[in-house]
């Protein structure tokens, strides 16, 4: 089974919204005289705007997206993001999930590929990843500045597959650009829902999706999209996650469930 994992809100939290972010708009402050709150919104904008005209790639270049705002109100230094987030992977401004550690350490034992499938380009996430001591648990690292797509485009899901066949799985935290993205890719979606209720938590890992709570939980998932407007074809029935998990760690009873389910399935098909 090909494993691919969404990395902000799965496997850790990246410095963006507590380091980066503040640095930024400060610097920008200087010259504009707005407020955090103010330069957020168009730098949100912008990267809204990208996503919009179907930018897809450039709507995650922080870099360019940043300067261009600050070149706007008037700050003419460059701004290094890639440099800012280098900076901030500190203890307060980054941390790996509970159960990542542990989890990632026992399925790089198994044959399973650990693949990162992510939009944050690869200079903003892998200092996290090594900041954290997990970057060596992954077998590669996909971003859309190397592979030229960007969740939820189905080829950006599609594409490791040419190297990693096989049935696919992927975990994360969004509804768009993880479980429709993957869902419209033909991959296993497993959504990891750390505020699930407990009404849900508390069933068997293969009754959850089927819970009649998940619909409107899916449909709040949508609304709280950053551009959900940009992908108007998305509906609740198509963005249903295949699996549904609270915690990191449940991952591992998961998997071993699948394994049995297809195991069972060669059995049958070798049968007379």
């Amino acid at each position: 089974m090909l494993l691919t994992f969404d990395l902000d809100g799965v496997v850790m939290k990246n410095p963006f919204s507590t380091g980066v972010f503040p640095a930024v708009t400060g610097l920008i402050g200087q010259a504009s005289g707005l407020s955090h709150g103010e330069i957020m919104k168009l730098i949100i904008g912008e990267a809204k705007s990208r996503m919009g005209l179907g930018n897809m790639v450039a709507a995650y270049d922080w870099d360019d997206i940043v300067n261009l705002v600050a070149g706007s109100l008037g700050y003419r230094e460059p701004i290094d993001v890639a440099a800012l987030v280098r900076q901030h992977c500190t203890p307060e401004h980054i941390f790996a999930y509970p159960e990542v550690a542990e989890t990632l350490a026992h399925l790089k034992t198994t044959p399973h590929p650990l693949l990162v499938l992510t939009n944050g380009f690869r200079k903003y996430q892998l200092p996290v990843l090594e900041a954290l001591g997990i970057a060596g648990f992954f077998d590669a690292i996909y971003t859309p500045e190397v592979n030229g797509r960007a969740k939820p485009e189905p080829e950006f899901f599609l594409e490791p597959r040419v190297h990693y066949p096989g049935l696919h799985l992927h975990i994360g935290d969004t509804i768009i650009h993880d479980i429709w993205g993957a869902n419209e890719a033909g991959a296993k979606s497993i959504w990891i829902y750390h505020d699930l209720p407990e009404s849900i938590a508390g069933l068997p890992l293969k009754e959850r999706a089927e819970h009649p709570m998940m619909s409107s939980l899916v449909a709040e998932g949508i609304a709280r999209d950053l551009n959900a407007a940009a992908y108007p074809s998305v509906t609740v029935a198509g963005a249903m996650p295949d699996y549904v998990i609270k915690t990191f760690g449940e991952l591992i009873p998961l998997l071993s469930l699948l394994q049995m389910c297809e195991n069972r399935q060669i059995d049958r098909g070798s049968g007379p």
